[in-house]
């Protein structure tokens, strides 16, 4: 249960560098055939979170010579990830933290060049990307915020943190099922 918790975090985290990528090909390099490319962007995005657990599980049974309840034990005696202190900084707290460094830089350098992006419709066809971009980076900042609570939870286990956990998971998918909806229903609108 551990190693797909952390894998699915890992995902979530792979997904925005992947999808910040995808958006620096479309808002900085003004390519709007990036369908090509989403082949290599699943690879990549699935494909990534896969190879860290994997190679976590690989290093620490075959060098380290640790079992999977080593690997993925119990935290505090109730929480289930990775009790490895260093392992789980490296493979749950650097690697978001590396993949939120490049959204961020992609980010700085797309609004460098806001205007040449700002009125076009590139993200989703019928609203501006004016309008887009800023959902997006509030969803990514979510994502971001409710794991931070979830970390932090599971470090210090606080019931107050474990409470913001659920809370911001709460949003997020509201936001992520709200924003969906109302993305559907304008093309559906403008479909002919």
């Amino acid at each position: 249960v551990a190693a797909v918790t952390h894998y699915l975090y890992l995902c979530q985290f792979s997904w925005m560098l992947i999808q910040s990528v995808n958006f620096w090909y479309v808002l900085v390099m003004n390519d709007e055939h990036t369908e090509r490319r989403y082949l290599l962007f699943f690879l990549l995005s699935w494909g990534l979170p896969a190879f860290v657990v994997i190679l976590l599980i690989v290093i620490l049974r075959g060098i380290y010579h640790q079992s999977m309840p080593q690997i993925y034990g119990l935290i505090h005696g109730d929480l289930c990830f990775i009790p490895n202190i260093y392992a789980a900084l490296f493979t749950a707290a650097l690697v978001p933290l590396m993949c939120l460094v490049v959204v961020f830089v992609v980010f700085i350098h797309a609004y460098q060049v806001k205007p040449q992006w700002k009125a076009y419709d590139d993200v989703f066809r019928g609203r501006t990307n004016a309008a887009e971009i800023p959902l997006i980076l509030y969803l990514f900042a979510l994502i971001s915020m409710t794991w931070l609570w979830g970390g932090l939870h599971m470090a210090y286990r606080h019931f107050w943190m474990l409470v913001l956990f659920v809370i911001f998971n709460s949003l997020q998918v509201l936001v992520s099922v709200s924003v969906t909806m109302n993305l559907a229903k304008a093309a559906r609108r403008e479909a002919p």
